[in-house]
């Protein structure tokens, strides 16, 4: 995993604007289509620190999503919600079987992912109005149309339940949410 810490271009010139940049790499005989999961672990007292003494937002990318940004006041909310001492923050293929029939039947051949934050087994779900984006990597099928794609959560009771503001990015192949 490399880290980074990358200054973004700002009119303040305030050296606490930034972002914390977190890139996972892959071993050399390994490709993005062999991960499923892909997991990243924060210390809280990193991200308490990072969200009480500077304004930066974290960008983690990974194979399976290429890109997962929590913006400061989300980060403030995951670490005060945190139960134990680390964060795990985490993306993962799910395998069609795991899902119920319905929502087997409902995604079809499209990809299934799993996003978490969870501390000491603890899920944060909850960002209080901090945002979280990410963008997953999709190559259109030939002749869908990029318009149609969308993208639905699972709630607690199995239910599909469509994802607001989610837009297909033809230049990148991704979706974005």
């Amino acid at each position: 995993m490399q880290v980074l810490k990358k200054q973004e271009a700002s009119s303040t010139k305030d050296d606490s604007e930034s972002i914390i940049e977190i890139k996972t790499e892959l071993p050399e005989h390994v490709t993005a289509r062999d991960i499923v999961e892909a997991n990243v672990e924060l210390r809280k007292d990193a991200m308490t620190r990072i969200a009480q003494q500077t304004k930066a937002d974290i960008r983690i990318s990974t194979s399976v999503a290429k890109l997962v940004f929590f913006n400061n006041k989300a980060v403030a909310s995951i670490s005060d919600q945190a139960k134990g001492s680390d964060v795990k923050i985490t993306a993962k293929v799910i395998a069609k079987p795991e899902l119920p029939d319905a929502v087997q039947k409902a995604v079809g051949t499209h990809p299934v992912y799993d996003f978490s934050v969870i501390s000491n087994k603890y899920h944060v779900s909850d960002f209080n109005g901090g945002t979280v984006t990410i963008s997953i990597p999709y190559a259109l099928d030939k002749g869908e149309n990029p318009q149609n794609i969308v993208v639905n959560y699972m709630d607690d009771n199995g239910y599909l339940v469509l994802v607001k503001n989610s837009m297909y990015d033809e230049k990148t192949q991704t979706v974005i949410f």
